[in-house]
């Protein structure tokens, strides 16, 4: 039964109570008052009295009854109603349950073919075709981006830290893992993560020169990630102080194609502290070692004009 129908019941009980209480009371009170009646006047007084009680109260029981008798059938209507209703949220759950089901079914056969083509993909043989020491730069940007779209940079870029960790004194392992770190910062963008990578980039850059300081890729990587960092930072002066030293230890060398790229980024960070006269001389002296280079007479020719 329902709170509030125990409230009425409870109320009805103590009406009736409350009167016999009050009727009692009464009696008792006129009897006081009326000393001077005779025996039997008062005797006629309480039985009339407890006859109007008694009437009252069966009045009372038999709404009590009606009461009760109406509550039960509520009582009853309301189950059925409840249990209609039970049954009704019960098939809407099921329907529901059934289309997130077929949902998720569609999605899964719809990222079937992109998971099977990721898995087709060999990180491993990804990997081991960037150590090709004849690769182009060209070429080996090309590998690194069809690791990304593949979405296995980071599985190769665990596996990079992986052999750095396990072979600390071999530089090669150290420029590769730097290397990895770079496509990191080339995927995040401007945002702060890519200043994460950067440093780490520029630490295994670090590692490998503390292995070998004169590593030629080891000093160039670092060199050129140092001047695509945002001048704030302040990283200019070193990224044109590696290159100086980059020059200079090519000197000592057995002459190589890539030495350009040294004379050609040096002339360029000149230019962006604003030392023109420095970088169309860089420039002039690397086109004399490299007469061919086409990007280095472009720069040149630039710098001319102006």
């Amino acid at each position: 039964m329902k709170p509030i129908h125990i409230f009425l019941l409870s109320a009805l009980v103590a009406g009736v109570t409350s009167f016999l209480v009050i009727a009692l009371r009464g009696d008792r009170t006129h009897e006081a008052d009326a000393h001077a009646a005779t025996a039997a006047g008062e005797s006629a007084l309480f039985a009339q009295s407890l006859s109007e009680v008694s009437a009252r109260q069966t009045a009372i029981e038999q709404s009590l009854d009606a009461l009760r008798s109406e509550l039960a059938n509520r009582a009853r209507a309301e189950t059925r109603t409840s249990a209609s209703d039970i049954d009704a949220a019960v098939e809407r759950a099921l329907e529901r349950r059934a289309g997130h089901a077929g949902a998720a079914a569609g999605a899964s056969a719809d990222a079937a073919p992109e998971t099977a083509a990721a898995k087709k993909f060999d990180a491993r043989a990804a990997l081991a075709s960037l150590n090709d020491p004849t690769l182009s730069q060209e070429k080996r940007q090309a590998i690194w981006k069809e690791i990304s779209d593949a979405g296995a940079l980071d599985e190769v870029l665990a596996m990079l830290e992986q052999r750095a960790s396990d072979d600390p004194r071999n530089a090669a392992a150290q420029i590769d893992l730097g290397r990895g770190y770079l496509q990191k910062v080339f995927k995040a963008g401007g945002g702060p993560e890519a200043g994460v990578w950067a440093n780490k980039a520029d630490k295994a850059f670090d590692s490998a020169l503390a292995i070998d300081d004169h590593n030629w890729d080891a000093r160039f990587q670092k060199a050129v990630s140092l001047s695509f960092w945002p001048p704030m930072l302040g990283k200019q002066n070193e990224a044109i102080q590696n290159f100086e030293t980059l020059i200079a230890q090519q000197g000592g060398q057995n002459s190589s194609p890539q030495f350009a790229q040294s004379y050609l980024f040096l002339g360029n960070m000149y230019t962006q502290v604003g030392d023109k006269d420095k970088a169309l001389a860089t420039w002039q002296a690397g086109l004399a070692l490299f007469p061919g280079n086409a990007q280095i007479q472009k720069q040149i020719a630039l710098a001319q004009s102006h």
